[in-house]
């Protein structure tokens, strides 16, 4: 199946299918990466990038809406200029942001810029060879694209990125299986591949295939 022209109904679809997936808890704290970055971010002098209403870092949290919160360590800021000093922090959280922003390249040049020497970045983002993906191109199916993001990168091209900005110790790991993701306490069922890879999850198979995000470590 081919299209000359894209159908003027793909990007509406696309907006409902992202207005569907807010009522999905992607980012609940159940989630075993997530739990992970907010312990360590209770450590130290730390900042959340992208914060929304979690507020993870303990003496900055930044985003560029959510002008409603009352947390004292909020600020409305941009990531591309972070207004900070350099080496003021000891780990930084960029959860399901990266993805989003205008320029990635200068977003992890500015949070290399105020990490202290051997400070850690902890960033999570979608995860593009998802086997949803992978069957959909096989049926020749077009794929949803969250209407919002405006990058996407396989593992090996997003650490690539990551290490040209300077970073080191580069640990890349995948989370997100569909039992993770809930939905009024239950298992959402987004796409019949979803419930596939699941199958394949409980069988014990542990394909990156399998998990929606990427999870990345790194130091400075």
């Amino acid at each position: 199946m081919t299209w000359d022209v894209i159908p003027d109904q793909y990007w509406e679809r696309n907006r409902e299918a992202h207005e569907f997936t807010q009522g999905v808890r992607l980012h609940h704290e159940r989630v075993n990466a997530i739990e992970f970055i907010i312990n360590e971010m209770k450590k130290g002098i730390t900042l959340d990038i992208g914060c929304g209403k979690r507020c993870l870092g303990t003496v900055a949290n930044i985003d560029i809406a959510y002008p409603s919160i009352r947390d004292p360590t909020f600020q409305i800021m941009d990531a591309h200029n972070l207004d900070f000093p350099d080496n003021s922090f000891e780990a930084i959280s960029i959860i399901e942001v990266i993805e989003h922003v205008e320029n990635p390249s200068q977003v992890l040049r500015e949070i290399y810029r105020v990490l202290m020497i051997d400070g850690k970045m902890f960033l999570t983002t979608p995860n593009p060879a998802h086997i949803s993906v992978f069957i959909k191109r096989l049926r020749n199916k077009r794929i949803k694209i969250h209407c919002d993001h405006l990058h996407t990168w396989h593992w090996e091209m997003l650490t690539w990125l990551i290490h040209n900005v300077g970073f080191r110790d580069i640990h890349v790991f995948f989370w997100g299986s569909v039992e993770q993701i809930l939905k009024d306490g239950k298992p959402a069922k987004l796409y019949r591949s979803y419930r596939l890879a699941n199958i394949l999850y409980r069988l014990g198979f542990r394909s990156p295939m399998l998990n929606l995000n990427m999870f990345i470590i790194c130091r400075k």
